[in-house]
């Protein structure tokens, strides 16, 4: 079931819930499909999605989601990069949370830039 978008903001933006992982992957579907899509509002929250992920501590997920948020997080970076009408940057969300493996995914998106 679809959350609301005002619910699914408040979702993502708290900050107090008990299993913020648990909690993240049940709403990370409906949030990616939002981010790409531009329903995010980048002066409300941008930041604040790259925050909730790392609070997720979605690096220590089982390895089959931890693997799919990487490849996402990999090819959202790429396309915002390469599409000329991208709904949203990627860095807004990928180089505030400042953690090694967001910078790998900065990295492995240049170097795929670089290959093409």
């Amino acid at each position: 079931m679809e959350l609301d978008p005002d619910l699914l903001r408040r979702t993502w933006w708290a900050t107090d819930w008990d299993d913020e992982a648990s909690v993240l992957r049940r709403i990370l579907p409906q949030l990616a499909s939002a981010l790409v899509n531009g329903e995010v509002m980048p002066m409300i929250g941008m930041m604040d999605v790259g925050r909730s992920l790392t609070r997720a501590g979605w690096q220590h997920w089982p390895a089959d989601q931890t693997d799919a948020v990487h490849r996402f997080l990999n090819a959202w970076w790429v396309s915002s990069l390469t599409s000329p009408d991208a709904a949203v940057p990627a860095y807004g969300v990928v180089d505030p949370v400042g953690n090694d493996r967001l910078r790998c995914v900065r990295l492995s998106a240049a170097a795929a830039l670089r290959a093409q």
